[in-house]
């Protein structure tokens, strides 16, 4: 219950600020050319919490899947402390010394955001055993990438340096963005079966409607009760190899035979089955 409360709260949240940047930006449209920098600051602010939520959206997914938490925490954590330190930064006038840390603090947020938020993406993506290095290499790029161009914001190198510097980190974002771009075709790909695709007959299954309590044969997915019209949802789901995705039905030994991954004792035999009902 507490996760789900947590769920709700959370999107919740996302729609709000997502609103309340779409307004932030019709009000910066409608102000430019009457008040100047305050249309600026407006649209400034609405990008910002638009690309915040978004990348807190994409870490929370990935800690919802239960993939990287503590990377997907620490995402969430950047994106939040991130929204206040841009309006900080939109707002205030700064001058003199300050405005420079303050640049390049609000650059280096918004670079370890989008980063971190597209690290937890990535482990979405479940590619077949031989297309696994698509997924690591283009983790590795992208974070060479995000090292390279807070490197650049920290020391800002002047010419020639600074022109070879930009050069490499342009190399590192073209690998990455085909890569982010091949992932998930790759695993598209791996979820088409490579012979004939097998027919078998719809699962049939016994309940008892909890509403009406009249005892009836459903099938598998979404059905609803021939006499009160409650909707069921039953979704069967087979134990598999958390890493290879390896058949763990009728499975005696405590390792996977093709990866060798240690397997719970709750995931060694038969499959998981989760069931539930909509009023």
């Amino acid at each position: 219950m507490g996760s789900f409360r947590l769920h709700r709260a959370f999107l919740f949240t996302l729609t709000g600020s997502l609103v309340i940047a779409a307004g932030m930006g019709l009000f910066g449209l409608a102000v430019e050319f009457r008040f100047g920098r305050l249309g600026d600051r407006a649209l400034q602010t609405a990008l910002s919490v638009a690309l915040f939520s978004l990348t807190s959206f994409g870490c929370a997914i990935a800690w919802e899947r239960d993939r990287w938490r503590v990377v997907a925490v620490i995402g969430i954590v950047c994106s939040v402390l991130s929204i206040p330190v841009y309006m900080l930064g939109i707002w205030i006038r700064w001058g003199g010394p300050y405005w420079e840390p303050i640049f390049k603090t609000m650059a280096m947020m918004a670079t370890w955001c989008v980063l971190l938020a597209h690290m937890c993406l990535l482990t979405l993506a479940r590619p077949k055993r031989g297309w696994r290095w698509t997924v690591r290499w283009t983790r590795v790029c992208a974070v060479l990438l995000g090292l390279g161009i807070s490197a650049m914001i920290i020391i800002d190198p002047g010419y020639p340096t600074g022109e070879v510097c930009a050069r490499v980190l342009g190399g590192l974002a073209i690998l990455t963005a085909c890569g982010t771009v091949c992932v998930p075709i790759l695993h598209k790909l791996g979820a088409i079966p490579a012979g004939e695709e097998l027919v078998t007959t719809p699962l049939t299954l016994t309940i008892t409607c909890p509403r009406c309590t009249q005892s009836q044969q459903v099938t598998a997915g979404r059905s609803r009760c021939r006499s009160c019209g409650l909707k069921f949802r039953i979704e069967i789901e087979e134990a598999v190899c958390i890493k290879c995705g390896y058949a763990l039905y009728m499975l005696t030994s405590d390792r996977c035979p093709e990866c060798g991954t240690p397997i719970a004792p709750d995931q060694a035999n038969g499959a998981t089955t989760e069931s539930g009902t909509q009023a």
